[in-house]
């Protein structure tokens, strides 16, 4: 053996880049490169003291990878609040490597693993994962490169909004559902007549009265006094009729006792 010398293409170009000048025959020869992240061919031809020289039968193929993927969490975004009763959600992020096109990324909820899925670079990449419940969840996820660097994002929060606490309104402890009742309190209203008055009260589960106020206002009240009115007016008439008719009757008497006096003169 009197060289072996290095080629490869990380320069660029398929070029000679380090010789050994003293090779030992059946032991092997080491060459020292630093290179940039990247992916490239290699060989050597090996020469001996009559000058004739020769490559391997093939180029080898290597891969130099120093910097594990770039993560980027897309969908939903932190704190983001999900309606009463969704139980699945998607969720999507973005992977970026510099060598690597298919990327494997596990998604975790409360940092407790889900499901792996394979990403291509720079694309965004989605999972649906179901069975959540009403409350506080977390959500992250680790990529990995085809060397197992390993990346994991950033964890975010996000809620599913109690069914309880969904209809608004309602103080501390979320809020019980509440449904509207019709009491039904006795009472005296604005034309002194007794009677009942209608007011809603609210009862929460536990069938406790909530804060409903008893009312005097009554829808037939105003009824009560058209009818009132109406009733002392025909009264009126009737006695007015009365009175004409107590008259004219007097008036026809008079006038027939007047009308018979003089019957009795012509008479006598």
């Amino acid at each position: 053996m009197s060289n072996v010398t290095l080629y490869g293409n990380w320069a660029g170009s398929w070029i000679a880049n380090q010789t050994n000048s003293t090779p030992v025959s059946n032991t092997p020869v080491t060459f020292t490169k630093k290179i940039s992240d990247g992916t490239y061919l290699w060989n050597c031809l090996a020469c001996d003291n009559s000058s004739q020289c020769r490559f391997a039968s093939s180029n080898n193929t290597f891969t130099i990878d120093s910097t594990p993927p770039e993560l980027f969490l897309v969908d939903p975004n932190n704190d983001h609040a999900f309606s009463s009763g969704t139980t699945s959600i998607t969720f999507s992020w973005n992977v970026i490597d510099n060598l690597d096109s298919n990327i494997s990324c596990n998604v975790y909820t409360q940092d407790a693993y889900q499901s792996t899925i394979y990403c291509s670079s720079e694309t965004t990449c989605e999972q649906e994962i179901s069975g959540f419940s009403a409350g506080s969840h977390a959500w992250s996820v680790n990529c990995s490169d085809g060397i197992n660097q390993s990346v994991r994002s950033e964890t975010r929060n996000f809620s599913i909004v109690s069914g309880r606490n969904s209809g608004g309104g309602g103080g501390g402890g979320g809020g019980a559902p509440t449904q509207n009742v019709t009491n039904q309190t006795k009472g005296t209203n604005n034309t002194g007549i007794s009677g009942y008055n209608s007011s809603s009260d609210n009862l929460n589960e536990s069938g406790s009265e909530e804060a409903g106020s008893k009312g005097t206002n009554s829808p037939g009240n105003g009824n009560i006094s058209f009818i009132k009115k109406w009733f002392w007016l025909i009264a009126l008439i009737v006695v007015i009729g009365i009175v004409i008719a107590y008259f004219v009757v007097s008036a026809n008497v008079r006038k027939r006792r007047g009308i018979l006096k003089r019957i009795r003169y012509s008479l006598e």
